[in-house]
């Protein structure tokens, strides 16, 4: 689904294979992984054909997407949906993890991006160059938070906004 819609995915390895016998690994928690544009994510995915998603579950993933850099967003998938304990985990905890459904996934996943994409633009950093300032010491004025006392004569005002990364 994430392939089919221009979203870089990844699978990540769960067993291998000698002399044709699956040899368990393990995910660490991480079923899929990739980068969309300017967004990093992982993903749990857990299919329940009864039940929902337990407390227990979100805490482990949980604890694997806290180690992951801060700039990483989690994404928890499931068929069937969360206990109310479970949802409330997440908000409690303050986790970078978005709940999902496999119907709501694509939703989530571009709601989120788009959310990330405000934060790194707001986060560019604006640089002021003001120059050849005159005061007469007469009038006053405020000029992006900084008050002059007095008339003022500006020589020139340069704006630039960039990214620090």
């Amino acid at each position: 689904m994430l392939v089919d819609n221009g979203i870089e995915c990844n699978a990540s390895r769960t067993n291998y294979s000698i002399n044709n016998k699956f040899i368990p690994i393990g995910d660490s928690g991480i079923d899929l992984f990739g980068n969309y544009k300017s967004m990093n994510y992982i993903i749990q995915l857990k299919y329940k054909s009864v039940g929902n998603v337990t407390p227990g579950e979100i805490d482990r993933f949980n604890q694997t997407l806290s180690k992951q850099p801060n700039e990483v967003q989690g994404f928890f998938v499931t068929t069937n949906g969360y206990s109310k304990r479970a949802r409330n985990g997440v908000i409690n905890m303050k986790s970078k993890m978005i709940l999902c459904t496999d119907k709501d996934l694509l939703d989530n996943f571009y709601n989120e991006f788009k959310k990330n994409e405000q934060k790194q633009r707001n986060s560019l950093i604006n640089e002021y160059r003001i120059e050849n300032v005159k005061l007469d010491g007469t009038n006053d004025l405020d000029l992006f938070g900084i008050k002059f006392k007095g008339k003022c004569e500006i020589g020139s005002i340069n704006f630039k906004r960039f990214n620090p990364y």
